[in-house]
């Protein structure tokens, strides 16, 4: 087993074939010529911890040897490494930590990597939040600066320009799976979703195949984080442990789900949890929870969305 610390620049592995042995270890660079190294110094299956686009090109290599990526859950492995190795956090410990938890560790499964589709939709969605931090700046700065208002005018249309040709992009990728281009189409039913956040959604919903819909509102970051200790119970705000730029739509897509028109039992129900004490943010979150459940319902049984069937959008 290959345990391997994935940075951006480089990349730290230990070969192990038990506990206690270690055959090989170093660091290479984060390029094909370095992958190209590890691969020849080890041998096995490899084990990795999710790094998004830095470690794809690892796994590809590897599997176009013929030797297994596995995954190492965030979680497990950081537990699994403190206990380890608790005097010491390098990223030479890390691999050498990887590679005993891969060695003893079970179910893990094989690193995911997204179609050509998802892919594109996720970096276009990533270039897109570029321009919209970008204006929602310029938009402050207006405010805050109203005798520079005509000077700032340019870059605002830039941005409006630059995001409404990218939400065409957007479209166009997501249309060459057509999983996601008939989830998308679902999706925009439900009050607060617009193209971006159903194809955002409906992208999320494709690639991971979530088994229920508490394990989607995980992967967000949505669920509630839950201590208890002794006397001491309670629940202590959202876990943010998932996807934040997902979490960041549901979150504005519940906020248009309460001015929704047609569909008013959105907005009953934050009134209620107003009425009730709640935070205008903790209730957000409580409909933006309740739009991934029916989200993943909907694409998980190929449904429509009924707002008969939602019920209590507070649940």
């Amino acid at each position: 087993m290959v345990g391997v610390d994935v940075g951006k620049d480089n990349l730290h592995y230990t070969w192990r074939e038990h506990p206690e042995q270690v055959l090989a270890c170093g660091a290479v660079r984060n390029t094909p010529g370095g992958i190209g190294k590890l691969l020849r110094r080890t041998r096995g299956d490899l084990v990795i911890e999710p790094t998004g686009r830095y470690g794809e090109a690892l796994v590809r290599a590897a599997r176009a040897e013929g030797r297994e990526v596995l995954l190492a859950p965030t979680r497990r492995a950081k537990a699994a490494l403190a206990s380890l190795y608790p005097r010491a956090k390098t990223d030479r410990v890390d691999s050498a930590g990887l590679a005993t938890f891969g060695l003893i560790g079970y179910g893990l499964r094989p690193y995911p990597l997204p179609s050509v589709a998802v892919d594109t939709v996720r970096q276009l969605q990533r270039a897109r939040r570029t321009y919209s931090r970008q204006l929602a700046s310029v938009k402050q700065q207006v405010k805050s600066l109203p005798r520079a208002a005509a000077a700032l005018e340019p870059l605002r249309l830039l941005c409006i320009a630059q995001m409404a040709q990218l939400d065409r992009e957007i479209a166009a990728a997501a249309a060459l799976d057509p999983r996601i281009g008939s989830a998308a189409r679902q999706l925009i039913a439900i009050p607060g979703f617009g193209p971006v956040v159903s194809v955002a959604v409906a992208t999320s919903l494709i690639d991971r195949q979530f088994s229920s819909p508490d394990q989607f509102v995980a992967f967000i970051g949505l669920d509630i984080q839950v201590q208890q200790s002794g006397r001491s119970k309670g629940n202590h705000g959202l876990t943010k442990t998932g996807d934040p730029e997902l979490r960041r739509l549901l979150f504005l897509a519940a906020r248009a789900a309460t001015t929704s028109k047609t569909d008013t039992q959105w907005r009953q129900r934050y009134q209620q949890l107003l009425a009730s004490g709640m935070a205008t943010t903790a209730a957000t979150n409580v409909l933006a929870r309740k739009l991934a459940r029916v989200a993943w319902s909907i694409v998980a049984h190929g449904t429509s969305y009924s707002a008969a069937r939602v019920g209590n959008p507070g649940t």
